[in-house]
């Protein structure tokens, strides 16, 4: 069975990602994979944002949902080390989203 992926990636940079991040509101984030993959099952997740290093089995899985919901998909060219101190956590972050 192939899956067809029409979900556009738009990678971008780091400054990107922190001005992205200053004008947030931090409730309106949903952190980490298993969570992220939650929010996305019941579509209430508006946009992601992927870290660099996302392994590749779990980023078709969060695409899929993606795909399904019609989210905005953003993969920084930071790793899940920088982008961890962007949404103000003390630990390394593979997957943010964004509620609507």
């Amino acid at each position: 069975m192939v899956i067809d992926m029409t979900v556009q990636v738009q990678t971008k940079d780091k400054f990107y990602f922190e001005n992205e991040f200053k004008k947030v509101d931090f409730n309106s984030l949903v952190i980490g994979f298993n969570s992220v993959l939650r929010e996305l099952r019941k579509g209430t997740i508006g946009k992601l944002y992927l870290a660099s290093n996302i392994p590749e089995d779990k980023e078709k899985e969060l695409l899929y949902f993606a795909e399904l919901n019609n989210v905005e998909v953003l993969k920084s060219e930071l790793n899940s080390k920088y982008l961890g101190p962007l949404v103000k956590k003390t630990f390394n972050v593979l997957v943010v989203g964004k509620k609507k």
